[in-house]
């Protein structure tokens, strides 16, 4: 919990800000959308690849990997405007730290968690995730905007360096030196699942690009990392009052009820959007989307761990 919260603080000082940061840089807006393109296009390969990292070395150490590459990606960034590096670079790096992170991440808290109490430990894990990625735009805004974006930078770097500690003092949740086999995995059983996730991801990650982008242009446009970073912030702040109870919910078996109810009521706001682009507008709708987001992402992450519990053998 503690070095989830503080890798989510050194992540939020700058993720969110990565495509008004290119923007901001001179980069045309087809170029950015290629950017993330390219970066899921190498999440492909590179999460197959991080399984037999995982399985060689545990998610622990895995996790300790991908914040060094993370902080490589961030080191990148920060002479961009001198360098312009190569877009697919700074996507790959990017690309093998996310994908080297959430593997490790899934595998380490699908291995530790309490099956009948799982949806309350997973909404601890996100209030824990939630209290840095609720400073870290804040923090992140103020001084990108009054300072500069590169000392945003350089405090994450610090705090992503911090994060390791806590894991250093624990066990791997695992056994390390596995050896990592995709021959007999059922995979076709759970067509189902690749769907339900695919468009979660889809989702989440208009989110995450495509809305910053569409506010910073149209909405935000003077002191955006400020007022993005204000918005973002409370909206975050919001959400942990209201994941531990999605959690106890989940775990009385209404997670169904509340995946139904966040889906629908997440519709709706992608209907509202487009029609929101005023200062309050953007508000409105952020102050309703981090709820909604977790009324439905709770239980179907919930149900992924879950599911990984009943394959034997082939958890990573």
């Amino acid at each position: 919990y503690t070095s989830m919260s503080l890798r989510s603080f050194g992540f939020s000082l700058i993720g969110f800000f990565v495509p008004v940061f290119l923007y901001k840089c001179g980069i045309e807006l087809q170029a950015i959308f290629l950017f993330y393109v390219l970066f899921f296009l190498f999440r492909m390969p590179i999460n197959v690849a991080c399984a037999y990292v995982i399985g060689r070395i545990g998610p622990k150490h895995a996790l300790g990997v991908s914040t060094l590459l993370y902080i490589g990606f961030l080191m990148f960034l920060l002479s961009f405007e001198l360098v312009f590096w190569p877009l697919w670079m700074l996507a790959l790096m990017f690309s093998i730290s996310n994908g080297l992170f959430f593997t490790a991440i899934h595998t380490d808290f699908s291995k530790v968690k309490n099956t009948k109490h799982g949806g309350e430990e997973l909404g601890y894990l996100l209030i824990f995730e939630k209290i840095g990625a609720a400073l870290g735009p804040l923090i992140g805004g103020l001084l990108a905007t009054f300072v500069s974006p590169q000392a945003s930078i350089f405090i994450a770097i610090f705090d992503l360096l911090a994060s390791q500690i806590p894991l250093m003092l624990t066990k791997e949740p695992v056994k390390v030196h596995q050896k990592i086999t995709f021959r007999g995995f059922e995979w076709t059983k759970y067509m189902r699942d690749y769907v339900s996730l695919g468009f979660h991801n889809i989702d989440r990650n208009a989110v995450m690009v495509a809305w910053p982008l569409l506010i910073a242009i149209t909405v935000f446009a003077d002191n955006t990392y400020a007022k993005l970073g204000t918005l973002i912030a409370i909206t975050t702040i919001i959400s942990l009052f209201i994941t531990r109870l999605f959690g106890r919910l989940i775990d009385n078996r209404r997670g169904l009820e509340l995946l139904q109810f966040g889906t629908f009521m997440n519709s709706i706001l992608y209907v509202l959007r487009p029609l929101s682009l005023t200062p309050a507008g953007v508000v409105t709708v952020g102050v309703f989307s981090e709820p909604v987001t977790l009324a439905h992402s709770m239980p179907l992450v919930k149900a992924f761990y879950d599911r990984a519990d009943t394959v034997k053998g082939y958890r990573i």
